[in-house]
This record gives structure tokens, C-alpha cells and sequence, in this order.
């Protein structure tokens, strides 16, 4: 048996990164591993810059249980810059005034979702000092932008268990109050399904690989830091089970 700390995941909107460029910033329809490393990071007072830091959340297993991936939703953003050739304006408000019709107007998307719902499971470390750090947090927690502060305190508890998969099964463990239902046998993403009605067992689990246990899918992401003040990523590999085949992969 091993231990992992086991946080829940809630919040009425979120964004949870995506490959970003300049007109479009997506996201992810669960949390990616950076966004459960950058809570990690902020609960313990982590700057961007502490690279030592930095270093040390990748040493961090994670796994991911999706209970509601939400519904999508796109913000738009109007973007206005001012040409190279206005030199040393005052401030944005001179800068604007001084353009004109010289202005660059940019039309760019952010996208969300909607009413989720995951847990995410970490394991290596010091785990009972992460579990104090997500109950008192240095700075403050939100999923994916300032605008997603979680609906609900994450509940850190750490529990034993054989793999992760097991672990965010685990019966003991407890989810927001709004979620009600009794009906264990649901298998839908949660696209339209209100909180209070959800699944109370994840539909899918992505994790860290983890010795012994066969993955239905495996599939690669953008999503280890390399180096956060740059906003540069590497490759990992991920592991998907689906909650059907949960007890298969372990045989």
C-alpha cells in the first residue's frame, strides 16, 4: 500500500490550459498536470521564480479522476495596441489618445468550462505538509485563472491505497455537499448534468504512469514545467482508465 493525498477539484468555471497562442488560449477538459503542480506551488507560497522550488513539485506524481468535465464556454476579448512609431507615451490611456485611427484593434478567445468537477490524487514528498499547505494556503487557489476560484475548500485527506486509481475511488473519501445523487451507475461526461445530480465515481482517471497497472489509452501532453518563467512545457506520458476497465487494469 501506498499513501496519497487526495484533493477535490470544484468550481463553477475553469480553464485548464492548452497548447496558447496569441488570439486563442483553450483549455483541457480536466485538469493537466501543470494545474494541479502550479495549486501545489501557490498553497506552499512557491513564487514563478523560486526555481529551486520549481524543481522540487516536479517530483510530484499525479492523477486525475474526472467526475464532470462541465459544458464549454468562450470569452471574448477585444485587444487594442498602439504602432511601434508613438514613442515613450505617458501611460496606455496617453498612448490610445496620442494612436488614433492608428490603433491595432485584435479580436482574441478564452475558453472555459463550466461547472466541474475532478480529484486529483499526488503521491511522493511530504505529503501530510502539502495536505497543511492546501488547508491554509500561502497565496490564493483558483483553476486556471484568477477568475476560477474553486466553489468549495479542496479537502485535502491522505489516504492508503494499492495505485492511484484505487485511491480516487476510494468510498471514504468525500465530495462537495451539493452532490447528492445516489445513482452510481451514470457513465456520462457531465455535459448537462447539474452538480447535485452527478456521479459520485469518476468516468475517467488520467495518471503518472505507475508500475503494474494497464492503461486502456495512452495518450501525450504538453503539460511537465520545464520552467515556468518562460512558459515552457515538455511532453509526458499519460495513462487513461475508464472507470469500466478500473479493476481490469489491475489485473
Amino acid at each position: 500500500m501506498a499513501e496519497f493525498l487526495v484533493l477535490t477539484l470544484a468550481a463553477p468555471m475553469a480553464s485548464f490550459g492548452e497548447l496558447a497562442g496569441h488570439d486563442r488560449r483553450g483549455t483541457r477538459d480536466w485538469p493537466l498536470r501543470s494545474a494541479v503542480l502550479g495549486l501545489l506551488g501557490a498553497a506552499q507560497g512557491i513564487d514563478r521564480h523560486d526555481e529551486a522550488g520549481q524543481r522540487a513539485l516536479g517530483d510530484h506524481g499525479v492523477a486525475v479522476a474526472v467526475h464532470a468535465s462541465g459544458r464549454p464556454l468562450r470569452d471574448w476579448h477585444t485587444v487594442q495596441t498602439v504602432g511601434r512609431t508613438l514613442k515613450r507615451p505617458r501611460s496606455r490611456a496617453d498612448a490610445l489618445a496620442r494612436a488614433g485611427s492608428a490603433l491595432n484593434t485584435t479580436i482574441t478567445t478564452r475558453d472555459y468550462r463550466t461547472t466541474v468537477l475532478h480529484r486529483a490524487a499526488i503521491w511522493n514528498g511530504d505529503l501530510a505538509a502539502l495536505a497543511e499547505a492546501i488547508a491554509r494556503p500561502h497565496f490564493a487557489l483558483w483553476l486556471g485563472r484568477k477568475a476560477c476560484p474553486p466553489a468549495a475548500p479542496l479537502d485535502p485527506r491522505i489516504v492508503q491505497a494499492a495505485d492511484p486509481v484505487q485511491a480516487l475511488e476510494a468510498e471514504t473519501l468525500r465530495l462537495p455537499p451539493w452532490v447528492t445523487s445516489a445513482d452510481d451507475t451514470k457513465t456520462g461526461d457531465g455535459l448537462d448534468t447539474p452538480w447535485c445530480h452527478l456521479p459520485k465515481r469518476p468516468v475517467m482517471i488520467a495518471s503518472d504512469p505507475w508500475p503494474g497497472l494497464s492503461p486502456d489509452l495512452v495518450e501525450t501532453r504538453w503539460d511537465r514545467p520545464t520552467d515556468r518563467r518562460r512558459w515552457h512545457f515538455a511532453p509526458r506520458e499519460v495513462h487513461v482508465f475508464h472507470r469500466s476497465n478500473a479493476e481490469e487494469a489491475r489485473s
